[in-house]
């Protein structure tokens, strides 16, 4: 007689993606969508696109041209997360950060946040103008990071950072002072005229 063949039957438990799922659905039954959520942060999620998938095993001048041009799209301060096979990576103004696991993604994500409101209590307690004063993205050493943009009573761009140990002041030629300073010194390095 001829044998039954066994077939596997599928029974999914939950929401299950195939190919032909929205994207939108992609996104978020991983997670990234709830989890940047959770965040007070000033930047979203990106569908990835080719480009963004190569860009982490390019080398050289492919790698340049494919920042080059997502700056060009996106903007000079783009930064934002996208999902990729790989887990999940941030895109920070031309630097690329790969998160193999979603704990690795939050832990990065809760220093972003923590950063941005150190420096936006900051930009209080220096008593910035804010007609020439804003918080902004920015690398340090290639790490992301936020800082605050202001200019001097002299009218010359600064951008100060917050860390553990005072206040950072990076002066317009690029190079930062060498000594760091409290919120009150700052104040009053801005107000020099």
């Amino acid at each position: 007689p001829p044998q039954m063949i066994k077939r596997l039957k599928f029974n999914p438990k939950g929401t299950t993606l195939t190919a032909d799922s929205p994207e939108n659905s992609k996104i978020k039954s991983g997670g990234l969508e709830a989890m940047l959520a959770s965040f007070n942060l000033d930047f979203g999620i990106k569908d990835a696109d080719p480009r963004m998938l190569r860009l982490k095993d390019a080398k050289g001048s492919e790698r340049q041209s494919l920042i080059n041009e997502l700056l060009e799209e996106f903007g000079q301060e783009a930064r934002f997360l996208f999902a990729n096979a790989k887990g999940t990576a941030l895109f920070w103004m031309g630097e690329l950060e790969q998160f193999a696991n979603p704990q690795q993604a939050r832990k990065a994500l809760e220093n972003l946040e923590r950063r941005l409101k150190r420096i936006r209590a900051l930009f209080t307690e220096v008593g910035a103008n804010p007609k020439n004063s804003r918080v902004v993205p920015d690398l340090v050493d290639g790490e992301p990071t936020y800082a605050l943009e202001s200019v001097t009573a002299k009218g010359e761009p600064v951008r100060m950072y917050v860390d553990g140990e005072g206040v950072r002041l990076r002066l317009s030629n690029g190079q930062f002072m060498p000594q760091k300073l409290s919120p009150q010194a700052a104040r009053k390095r801005l107000a020099q005229p």
